[in-house]
């Protein structure tokens, strides 16, 4: 399971180094990117190239920039973008950027290029906002099939913050604890927005009661978990995801229960919010 977390860990890490379209629109001729993971920012008039395997296959000039994206005019399409491909500055990348002024085209050339505009996607201006409007998320979700309320925000373009109220109840060592608890998680998100390929930290505590022996008493329960998992949204807003992984729990003794209790178990979880 380690090795499998890790393994994902690294798909996610290598697959975020780059920009990417955020959405496209052929209404307008417009798409959205992502902002650079090295800390740079698109700048106005930069001619952006959408690259798939290796080759350019559209280009655009940047008209609007915001800290989260930057929103482009398409200039030169050879084959219709699609949300996800790699997006990189003409400049200084070795793609070849389009002439200052568009040649003139043939008839068939037009019409093949207002094909591939036309087929690129059915996204409409809506589609092509998802990314920017939908930062926060409030819903109902299950860890280990135990109900949790949670709320997640996004921070910047990559990242959100979240909180979950659980009610948990398990079983360690012929302890039993049931009760409510906080949980408070950092996520990273590679499609930005709270979605995309999904890695989930999080440290809480489940305050409960607890039974050993019959006897019963309260105490608290702390816990650490890390999952990996997958997040989509819908141009209606519903947010959901699904994620497996593993968690730690630790509990110091107590005069009801004379020892430490600690274990390690895997962990499926899963939600559906609303993002707004």
């Amino acid at each position: 399971m380690v090795k499998l977390l890790v393994f994902l860990h690294f798909i996610g890490f290598a697959w975020a180094q780059e920009a990417r379209v955020l959405g496209v629109d052929p209404n307008t001729n417009m798409f959205a990117a992502s902002q650079p993971m090295d800390g740079s920012a698109w700048a106005m008039n930069q001619t952006l190239c959408i690259v798939r395997a290796g080759q350019t296959i559209a280009c655009g000039k940047v008209i609007r920039t915001s800290a989260r994206l930057a929103v482009a005019q398409f200039t030169l399409v050879h084959s219709a973008p699609a949300e996800g491909d790699s997006v990189v500055s003409a400049q200084g990348s070795g793609v070849q950027a389009p002439p200052a002024q568009a040649p003139v085209m043939s008839p068939q050339q037009e019409t093949q290029q207002k094909r591939a505009l036309a087929s690129v996607s059915e996204q409409s201006e809506e589609a092509l906002q998802i990314k920017t409007t939908k930062t926060m998320s409030i819903g109902v979700g299950a860890m280990l099939l135990n109900p949790e309320l949670m709320i997640r925000k996004a921070v910047s373009t990559y990242w959100s913050v979240g909180v979950n109220v659980p009610y948990y109840s398990t079983s360690i060592y012929d302890v039993q604890m049931k009760g409510i608890g906080v949980i408070g998680s950092l996520n990273y998100h590679d499609y930005g927005d709270l979605s995309g390929f999904w890695l989930r930290g999080a440290a809480g505590m489940i305050f409960s009661n607890i039974t050993y022996l019959e006897n019963t008493s309260k105490g608290s329960l702390f816990m650490l978990i890390g999952t990996a998992g997958w997040r989509w949204q819908t141009k209606k807003g519903f947010n959901f995801g699904v994620g497996a992984g593993g968690m730690f729990y630790y509990m110091s003794q107590s005069t009801l229960v004379p020892f430490r209790l600690m274990s390690v178990n895997p962990v499926v979880t899963g939600d559906l919010s609303f993002a707004f």
